[in-house]
């Protein structure tokens, strides 16, 4: 949870300004003074210029509204500091955690999440003068960034001209405090407790137990001394805000959130109300933290994952050979994340109905033989029948494909091919059926190619088939 910036006080602000404005002055009487000494007597004194004093930026909305969020603190007795939110939404009521984070919500920790509406306490607040007000100037383009004041404001832009001074004023209205009224009554005799009493016992567990919401409205005025012809617009980027412009004038504006919103969070420990009701020192039951010593769980219960679960429960026994939530009997524990049909295997084994199958690593092809057959002349031309290759493709290899080719001889062929052994894959010999013309003569490569393990690609993951 962000801290808001701290910022200087009006006065300290004021005196600064003034005194940058006497400096100027200062500066442009010496500038002067000596331009002024290297002219000809006769010739006249330039005017002095005058350099314009850039605005000072708005104040951070939380920077004004903090010291207002300590008196209400103060008044109302909440318990701790009501901390101003630079963006309200990031936390809201229940959240945990550390200090710096409250990044975990409670609804984790109950079976129901409508149990918590149970113990949330909700009455109007009184925040009269809960306000902010400055004057801002619009840019070059006209455009008037509120992002300025509050980084979730949106941008407005001003009438036709540039340059327009706007009184803003921000109010909270329909404001609201959410109260959780106990922690300990909210986890009693909810299993899902356990995931959470690791965290929310420890002494260093802030939890969001009270929020102060409300409407934000936002007003916008154009100055008097702005021409009669500049307006106000929204013409983009509300940033979910609602409009409301008068029509009987075009010189006022008025945003409004149509939800409320989280503006203030105060925070106290969880550790005190979980030890004094002893919620921390549970143990041992079903879905209660393991012990630390001694009998871990009670009777008939397993520790799993630092938490006591019964017998059916991911990773713990099975349950008369049946498992839940989602998970299921493998040699006796119920398993989740393996034994599934297409999931891993635990180890070897697997559910009922499936088994472990290692699966294949990638194979590549290679060649196992390359040669060129020559088939000599002959007067008449004949026929023959060739073998090639051997019994065996070589370790692990499985034979693939073959081919031929003709690379010399008219009229000739060696296109018949089969395998001499189609049954045994590991067997490459092949049989080549060659024809040579009258008077020719024949030449014809022939390829035979199996495949092997690639060792090169990843061993597959043994799955449940």
């Amino acid at each position: 949870m962000r801290q808001p910036a701290t910022g200087r006080s009006a006065s300290a602000r004021r005196g600064r300004r003034g005194l940058s404005a006497l400096g100027w002055v200062c500066f442009g009487v010496v500038v002067t003074a000596c331009a002024g000494a290297s002219l000809p007597k006769d010739a006249p004194t330039p005017a002095a210029s005058v350099i314009p004093m850039p605005e000072l930026p708005p104040a951070p909305l939380c920077t004004v509204l903090q010291p207002k969020f300590d008196r209400l603190s103060a008044r109302f007795g909440l318990g701790g500091r009501l901390d101003c939110e630079e963006v309200p939404g990031i936390v809201s009521l229940g959240q945990f955690g550390s200090a710096l984070t409250l990044d975990r919500r409670l609804e984790a920790c109950v079976d129901d999440a409508r149990r918590l509406t149970e113990w949330v306490q909700v009455e109007p607040a009184a925040l009269d003068g809960l306000s902010y007000e400055t004057n801002l100037q619009s840019d070059s383009q006209g455009v008037l960034g509120l992002g300025a004041i509050a980084p979730w404001l949106p941008d407005v832009r001003a009438g036709l001209a540039s340059r327009q001074r706007i009184a803003v004023r921000l109010a909270v209205t329909d404001a609201a405090w959410e109260t959780l009224t106990g922690l300990t009554p909210l986890l009693e005799r909810q299993a899902h407790s356990s995931q959470c009493l690791a965290t929310l016992c420890r002494e260093e567990t802030l939890v969001a137990y009270k929020v102060l919401r409300g409407r934000v409205r936002v007003s916008l005025t154009l100055s008097q001394g702005t021409s009669e012809r500049a307006r106000l617009e929204l013409l983009e980027n509300t940033a979910g805000f609602a409009i409301e412009q008068r029509q009987s004038s075009s010189r006022e504006l008025t945003l409004e959130s149509p939800e409320r919103l989280v503006l203030g969070v105060v925070t106290k420990r969880t550790a005190p109300e979980l030890h004094e009701g002893s919620a921390c020192d549970r143990c041992g039951a079903q879905d209660q933290s393991c012990c630390a010593a001694g009998q871990s769980c009670d009777a008939g219960l397993s520790c799993v994952s630092e938490v006591c679960r019964a017998p059916g429960f991911p990773d713990a026994p099975c349950r008369e050979g049946h498992c839940v939530g989602g998970s299921v009997c493998v040699r006796g524990t119920c398993r989740v994340d393996c034994g599934h049909p297409g999931a891993p295997c635990c180890g070897e084994a697997c559910g009922e109905g499936v088994v472990c199958s290692s699966g294949q690593r990638a194979r590549r092809e290679v060649t196992v033989l390359d040669q060129v057959a020559v088939l000599g002349r002959s007067l008449f031309g004949k026929t023959t029948a060739a073998e090639y290759g051997s019994g065996s493709c070589g370790p692990g290899r499985l034979r693939s494909r073959f081919a031929t080719l003709v690379v010399d001889g008219e009229g000739a062929s060696c296109a018949q091919v089969e395998w001499i052994a189609p049954r045994d894959p590991s067997d490459c010999r092949i049989r080549v059926q060659q024809r040579v013309a009258a008077l020719g003569q024949l030449q014809c490569r022939v390829q035979i190619f199996a495949t092997e393990e690639d060792p090169s690609s990843p061993a597959p993951r043994a799955l449940c088939r």
